[in-house]
This record gives structure tokens, sequence and C-alpha cells, in this order.
């Protein structure tokens, strides 16, 4: 199809490393030479966009209770299950299986009144999950809702993801749990926004190490959206 597509395959495979240089070279190959480098997205950058067709999301948007902030955030970005945009890898062409290749680092040992705090998100609730939290905070279900808190997600290793809604802890972002020993309840951040500016996409080293992988042998096709690992 192209002439250099030689060169193409001996960057891809690992012959030599020069996949930027080419694209400079063959500027009409941008779009499909693969990437050799990483995606290290941070903050709102994880973050996939709205699907307001999702079951809830109308009747959540227009929740009285519901702080603006938050409500601006989930007009904008999509939560729920799989709602950050992280990278898989194959590791067996023929299966085909997709595994995690990057992850959320958010408190990775954040001081928090002299403590160190390790946690990350696990998810946001998706809308119709939210609703029933706030009935719950309607009825004061839970301990946080008579503190004038919604919970929202929840956090790796335990800790509970709250939004505060009334007058003086409005759209504020707190925890509940065991990830202190010191303090149970605690405030992480000012808003939504400020919580997910944090987050920063991190490559699961442990996981490449157990998998017998270089991280040099990983690339990816522009055309594809996972990694593969050179032979």
């Amino acid at each position: 199809m192209y002439p250099v597509r030689k060169e193409i395959h001996d960057a891809i495979i690992g012959k030599h490393t020069g996949g930027r240089e080419i694209v400079t070279k063959y500027p009409e190959l941008k779009g499909f030479l693969t990437s050799l480098n990483f995606m290290n997205r941070i903050g709102l950058e994880l973050l996939k966009q709205v699907d307001k067709n999702v079951e809830g999301f109308s009747d959540l948007v227009s929740n009285p209770i519901l702080p603006s902030v938050f409500l601006n955030f989930i007009s904008l970005y999509k939560i729920g299950y799989q709602s950050f945009k992280l990278e898989k890898i194959v590791l067996d062409d023929q299966g085909m299986d997709l595994y995690p290749l990057t992850s959320i680092s958010m408190y990775d040992g954040v001081e928090m009144n002299g403590e160190e705090y390790f946690s990350t998100i696990d998810h946001i609730f998706p809308h119709q999950k939210i609703l029933e939290e706030v009935k719950k905070y309607q009825s004061k279900e839970e301990n946080w809702n008579t503190k004038g808190f919604i919970q929202i997600g929840l956090m790796l290793h335990g800790d509970v993801l709250l939004l505060g809604v009334e007058d003086e802890n409005k759209d504020e972002i707190w925890r509940y749990g065991q990830g202190l020993l010191n303090q149970v309840h605690s405030k992480l951040e000012d808003n939504i926004f400020d919580f997910f500016m944090r987050a920063k996409e991190v490559l699961l080293e442990d996981d490449i190490e157990d998998w017998g992988i270089n991280s040099s042998r990983i690339y990816k096709l522009l055309k594809e959206d996972f990694w593969r690992v050179k032979e």
C-alpha cells in the first residue's frame, strides 16, 4: 500500500524505535502508524463524556436536593461503571482477551491530619443508584445522612464517598470508613471537580512484571483501542 511499509513494520516490531521520526518523515501516514508512547492522562481527561440517554439521567440532573456543582459535573461526564478512559492490553493475539493496563491513582500517601491516606476512586454510582441514595437521605437511613451527606460512590479499600448537600457542606466531597485510623469521617475536596483533578493515569507495572513483559515491548495501533505486545 505504501512504499515505506517495511520501515513501518520494523518500527512496530522493534527493529528500530523511530516511530515518531517516521511520522515526521511521512506525514501522510499520520493516523496509520503506531503510537509507541502511553497516554499519561490526568484529571478530567480520564473521564468519558456523558451519555444523556442512560436510565435516570433526566431525573438526576433535575433533582432539587443535589447541589449545583455536582449537577454540572454529571451533565458533562459519564458516571457509573466503566466511566474512565483506561487502557487495555491483549497478551495473546489468538485469544484476544483484554486485560487492564492502566489504572487511576489519586491519594497516594496524602497527609490528612497527621496520617497518610492511600486510596483512589472505585466508581461513582450510576444515576439510578444515586437517586436511591437521595431517598435514603430524605428518610435519614444512614449515619452520614444525618450529617447532611449523600453517598455517591465508593473508594478502593472500603471508604464510602460522600457528597455534601446542605448549606454548611454543599458540594463538598468527604470519605467515611476505615481508610484512616484516627478519622472515620473527613473532608477530601471542596467539590467533585477538585476531587477528579487529583486523578492521574498510571501503568500497572506489577501486572506487567507478573506477565513477564518489558514495557518497551508494548505498542498500540492508532486504529485500535487496545495495546499489543511485540514478539
